[in-house]
């Protein structure tokens, strides 16, 4: 029995087309995403960098292989949606002490790591749930059956 008997074949990989998920523009500079509300310090200037990026994006698809036990392994997200992130987590958890600045960016790393990771195995499992919902026709459901003995006597005929 064909198991892809659905609307679309979206389970088997379409090398036609090949189209970017986002496109990324670099229209502020990384100081530039605090600088709005607060004075740039040394923890922002750390935490904001190009480095600390790159290095929150490793940090996301390692924690995602690991957790998916090797079965996801995930691109490079949004750089512009991940400095979202970091922004939100880092006025709600900043220091900004002058002392162990090294701490208080591992600190940021380590709860901006811990949110987007269940944020996006959740994204992933719903996304292969609906590939796989528009892929297959739904299985009709089996007659019932009666649960009493009401109609399964029929009533002979009598020649008068």
């Amino acid at each position: 029995m064909n198991i892809l008997n659905g609307r679309v074949n979206a389970v088997m990989p379409v090398d036609n087309y090949n189209f970017k998920a986002y496109q990324e523009t670099q229209s502020e500079n990384n100081t530039n995403l605090i600088s709005r509300n607060i004075n740039c310090t040394g923890v922002s200037a750390i935490f904001f960098s190009d480095n600390n990026v790159e290095l929150l994006q490793l940090g996301i698809r390692n924690k995602i292989l690991n957790l998916s036990n090797g079965e996801y392994n995930i691109g490079k997200q949004s750089d512009t949606d991940l400095k979202i992130i970091m922004r939100s987590i880092y006025f709600q958890y900043g220091k900004n002490v002058s002392s162990n600045i090294k701490g208080q960016v591992l600190d940021l790393n380590t709860r901006v790591i811990d949110w987007c990771v269940p944020e996006i195995l959740s994204n992933i499992k719903q996304s292969a749930k609906y590939i796989m919902d528009i892929s297959t026709m739904p299985v009709p459901l089996d007659r019932s059956e009666l649960p009493s003995q009401k109609g399964t006597k029929q009533l002979e005929m009598m020649k008068y």
